[in-house]
């Protein structure tokens, strides 16, 4: 019984990590956030997939560029969504919808990506999430 009572009280633990890695809340859902930029990295690994992309302010060339980091989920999720690592390339133009960080960060979590061909990644199963 006492080895029964350890083997539940470890495997809550690791739940609780997990669940804690896997959070959302530092990204605001509520306010779709919207960037155009030139993808300078395609981080198609473990845990998670992450881009970082340079998002011009619009203005003459040699304007501001600010570096924004988009998370997105599992390479096993987006692959049965149809993704591949070649699906993004540095130096591709995309545009971003997704859950802007809550802190103000240049940071969110992907909803959808439009590609330069017209394509449109979407980075869950439904439109549901940040």
């Amino acid at each position: 019984m006492q080895h029964t009572r350890i083997a539940v009280f470890v495997w809550c633990l690791c739940e609780i990590s997990v669940s804690a890695h896997h959070s959302t809340l530092a990204f605001d859902g509520t306010h779709p956030t919207v960037i155009s930029g030139i993808v300078a990295t395609f981080n198609w690994s473990y845990p998670h997939t992450s881009i970082v992309v340079d998002v011009s302010d619009g203005g003459e060339p040699g304007g501001i560029i600010t570096r924004w980091t988009v998370e997105s989920e599992s390479l096993q999720l987006l692959s049965r969504l149809g993704w591949t690592k070649s699906s993004i390339r540095a130096g591709d133009r995309i545009r971003v919808t997704g859950a802007r960080a809550r802190n103000g960060a240049f940071a969110m979590r992907c909803r959808t990506i439009d590609l330069p061909d017209g394509t449109s990644l979407s980075c869950f199963p439904t439109q549901e999430g940040p």
